[in-house]
């Protein structure tokens, strides 16, 4: 304990984790997308794209943005009995995937 003696914690650089990290292994933020649709998912029974056949989009399309009238549907299921924080924001991260998204959660 001789090296904190003084009171003053000494807070550790990202270095001091895990030994030396690398260029390669650095974490680096991703931007953040804005939400495309800020109210809640409509009822299916609402949707002008339910009377459409399903189709499954995938990452790449996805990602390039879907029409207003095709949104991307985010499924997410979880064990929510003690809500916390962590899950609300497991559960915004999902939300803001994609652009023009329903969440869904099971």
């Amino acid at each position: 304990m001789e090296a904190h003696s003084s009171g003053h914690g000494r807070k550790r650089k990202r270095e001091e984790l895990n030994g030396e990290m690398k260029e390669a292994e650095c974490f680096r933020k991703l931007p953040r997308r804005t939400l495309g649709l800020t109210e809640p998912a409509p009822f299916a029974d609402e949707l002008v794209a339910a009377k459409t056949p399903y189709v499954r989009v995938s990452m790449e399309e996805a990602y390039r943005g879907t029409p207003e009238d095709r949104p991307v549907r985010v499924y997410a299921d979880g064990i929510f009995d003690m809500f916390h924080s962590g899950h609300a924001r497991a559960l915004m991260q999902a939300k803001c995937l994609f652009p023009n998204t329903h969440l869904i959660v099971g």
